[in-house]
C-alpha cells in the first residue's frame, strides 16, 4: 500500500484526547511506520529527495540545463507517472 495513498497522520489525535481517541489515531501511524522500516538505512535520502529543491536533486544526475528544466517543470506539475 503507497504512502502517498495512505491517510494522514492524526497527529492532535495522537497527543490528546481519552485513551481510546489516542489509541484509534497512533493506527494512522502504522503505513508510516512501515515505510520507515521498508526504506531502512535509506531514509535520509527519502527525507532529501521529499525535501530537497528539485534542481538540487537534477543537478547530481544531469548536466543538460535543458533537460533538468524540463524534468523540473515536470515534477511541479506532477506530470512525473
Amino acid at each position: 500500500h503507497p504512502l502517498l495513498d495512505s491517510p494522514p497522520v492524526d497527529v492532535p489525535g495522537v497527543l490528546a484526547g481519552s485513551l481510546r481517541k489516542r489509541m484509534t489515531a497512533a493506527k494512522t501511524l502504522i503505513p508510516s511506520i512501515k515505510c520507515g522500516l521498508s526504506l531502512g538505512k535509506n531514509i535520509p535520502e527519502f527525507y532529501e529527495i521529499i525535501t530537497a529543491p528539485i534542481m538540487k536533486i537534477l543537478a547530481r544526475w544531469f548536466e543538460s540545463e535543458p533537460l533538468k528544466a524540463t524534468l523540473a517543470t515536470d515534477g511541479v506539475i506532477g506530470a512525473m507517472t
